[in-house]
């Protein structure tokens, strides 16, 4: 039950007991000019659509429009990414095209034409500043959809929030409110969860790394009404 930081094509929270930090390079940027700041500094990398409740998968891709508001300049940058025997590409989000040899997936998802068996250049462009319009009927069906396995307990706390908030913004502000004033812990050595993860982790164990808290905030938010998924990648 041991794993190693990095990125895979698939989310199992509760699985591993032991987290290892790698210190490999995934991939190096040059910017052309000034880098933007820390808090836009995300490389987005995969979309995880769907759960059966124990498991995080992209799943099908939905008919996504690709429809948002670039807001200030597109900024410029050269990626050389290392070889993974993945086709996925970790773009600073949001990216603004596809480079030759890579295609764009749904949730604005970089992917290559073929795994990435060899150390690759590519001149990319990107608007760190953002709007999405909204998704398309596909998408939103996607990103709502809930495991009939989610808990009466989970399911319980999301009506909650939902009932007292007035917009979607409040239900999310309550689930963060939540994990930073109860009781949950980042550890890199929680313990092995059953077969309800998301339950186990939310009213047991309280402790998890990163997929542990995007697993159960995705749960929570869909259950109140909101589309969401789980997005994987780097932060700079």
């Amino acid at each position: 039950h041991a794993g190693l930081a990095g990125l895979s094509d698939e989310m199992r929270p509760g699985s591993i007991h032991e987290l290892s930090l790698s210190e490999e390079v995934a991939f190096r940027a040059y910017f052309h000019e000034a880098p933007p700041p820390a808090g836009q500094r995300y490389w987005r990398a995969l979309v995880f659509w769907t759960t059966d409740g124990q498991r995080w998968a992209r799943g099908a891709d939905p008919r996504d429009n690709f429809d948002y508001e670039a807001q200030g300049e597109p900024l410029s940058y050269s990626l050389t990414l290392e070889p993974s025997n993945k086709p996925w590409l970790p773009a600073l989000d949001l990216p603004a095209r596809a480079p030759a040899g890579t295609r764009m997936r749904s949730g604005f998802v970089l992917e290559a034409n073929t795994p990435v068996r060899e150390r690759l250049s590519f001149e990319m462009t990107a608007h760190p500043r953002y709007r999405i319009h909204g998704l398309s009927a596909g998408a939103r069906r996607a990103a709502l959809r809930q495991p009939e396995s989610t808990s009466g307990r989970v399911l319980a706390l999301a009506r909650h929030w939902r009932a007292a908030a007035r917009d979607d913004a409040e239900v999310i502000d309550a689930v963060l409110a939540h994990f930073r004033t109860e009781k949950f812990f980042y550890t890199l050595e929680p313990p092995l969860l059953g077969d309800d993860p998301v339950d186990e982790f939310l009213f047991e164990t309280r402790r998890g790394f990163c997929e542990h808290y995007a697993a159960a905030f995705v749960t929570l938010v869909r259950s109140a009404g909101i589309p969401a998924r789980v997005v994987t990648g780097y932060q700079g």
